[in-house]
């Protein structure tokens, strides 16, 4: 049991014992139920002698080559398809998260800005992988300044600033909606639009914004829309 958390440990203890039926019939039984540890056991057994592990041990290094070759294809595949079908390979990969290898290839895909990589590493980090926060936050910063308001990448780059980002990130996206308030309306729009839904804290800072503003948008003011949005919120958290 000890070999699961600590294989090195437990091998050196046993290799006095490589010999015993006792450890070869238990811990072949580990190798065929695929036990954490196990292998390294084994391996270190049949090095001081005892060969009747040898089968079991190869028959599972060859399954967790297999096995491994076809995850590292699966995801390399998904995250190829994320440039056109972002949503279906976020869900498929969301099981794969605490993966290395996807986690070194979204990190690469973020660093080239691929489409669709930006959503995808905002369902990874929800799943609790976090070592993306730091590329995919680098680049929804770079996104809000230069993306097109029609580039479906942007609400990317705000849902990630809304639900990941430190508070000083968080305000460049606010600095970014209220520098475009009355210079860039497109851009503006574009920027609440991706931030205000779902309702958080951080939504009703971006429609306090909206609150002061007296212009009309879509046959309605926008102190009136964000008048709305908050009185509903408020609702669905009483």
């Amino acid at each position: 049991m000890v070999s699961e958390t600590n294989s090195w440990g437990a091998a050196v203890t046993l290799r006095e014992f490589a010999q015993d039926p006792i450890l070869v019939h238990e811990l072949t039984a580990m190798l065929n139920e695929e036990r954490p540890g196990s292998l390294f056991v084994a391996h270190e057994m049949i090095a001081a002698g005892q060969k009747s592990l040898s089968g079991p041990a190869i028959t599972l290094s060859l399954h967790y080559i297999k096995t491994l070759t076809t995850k590292s294809r699966l995801i390399h595949q998904t995250l190829l398809v994320s440039e056109t079908n972002s949503w279906g390979a976020a869900v498929t990969l969301r099981e794969f998260a605490q993966d290395p290898i996807l986690v070194h290839e979204l990190t690469a895909m973020l660093n080239e800005e691929r489409p669709g990589s930006l959503f995808v590493a905002h369902e990874m980090i929800a799943a609790g992988q976090k070592s993306l926060s730091g590329p995919a936050i680098t680049l929804s910063l770079h996104y809000i300044k230069t993306l097109t308001t029609k580039s479906p990448e942007l609400s990317s780059a705000c849902s990630t600033l809304r639900d990941f980002g430190s508070d000083q990130q968080f305000g460049q996206l606010v600095s970014e909606i209220k520098n475009a308030q009355y210079l860039n309306t497109l851009h503006y729009d574009a920027l609440w639009r991706a931030t205000i839904w779902p309702e958080s804290p951080r939504a009703a800072t971006i429609l306090q914004i909206l609150l002061h503003d007296d212009r009309m948008y879509q046959g309605m003011r926008y102190r009136d829309l964000a008048h709305n949005e908050l009185e509903r919120n408020a609702k669905l958290t009483n």
